[in-house]
C-alpha cells in the first residue's frame, strides 16, 4: 500500500461523499481503485505496522479522521473486500476509536499500540 512511513493524503472537502469509483478503464489496477476509495473517504495517513517476531511482520493501516467522511463506508465494504482485497484478503480488520484528533502519538503509545495490537493478533491466531 504505502511505504513503511505513514504520509499526508490531500484533504477531501466535507461535503464530499466516497465520490465516484474509477471504472476498470480508469484504474489501472484494483490497487488503484482501492487507494481511490480511501482517497475519497478522508484518509490523512496510511502506511504499515512492523511487529517482531512475526511470519508476516507487517500490517497494512489507515487513519480515518474524525472529519473524515466514512457515510459511504457501507455502500463501498464490497467493493473493498470483493475487488481490492480479493487476491489478499485481509485475516483481520481492527478498528480503534480515539479522541485524537491529529493523530499525534508518543513514541511510548505508539509502542503500546503496536503491542496490544499484536497480542491481539497473536490471540486469534493470525500470527
Amino acid at each position: 500500500m504505502a511505504d513503511l512511513t505513514a504520509k499526508k493524503r490531500n484533504e477531501v472537502s466535507e461535503d464530499s461523499h466516497y465520490g465516484e469509483l474509477p471504472t476498470t478503464d480508469e484504474a489501472n489496477s484494483t490497487a488503484e481503485r482501492g487507494q481511490k476509495i480511501l482517497q475519497n473517504m478522508g484518509i490523512k495517513l496510511d502506511g504499515k505496522i512492523k511487529f517482531p517476531d512475526s511470519k508476516n511482520n507487517k500490517a497494512d493501516y489507515i487513519y480515518i479522521p474524525a472529519t473524515g467522511n466514512v457515510s459511504g463506508i457501507q455502500e463501498i465494504k464490497k467493493d473493498l473486500f470483493q475487488n481490492w482485497f480479493s487476491s489478499n484478503p485481509p485475516l483481520l480488520v481492527i478498528s480503534v476509536i480515539c479522541g485524537e484528533e491529529d493523530h499525534n502519538m508518543n513514541d511510548e503509545l505508539k509502542r503500546e499500540l503496536r503491542n496490544a495490537l499484536y497480542q491481539l493478533a497473536e490471540n486469534r491466531g493470525i500470527i
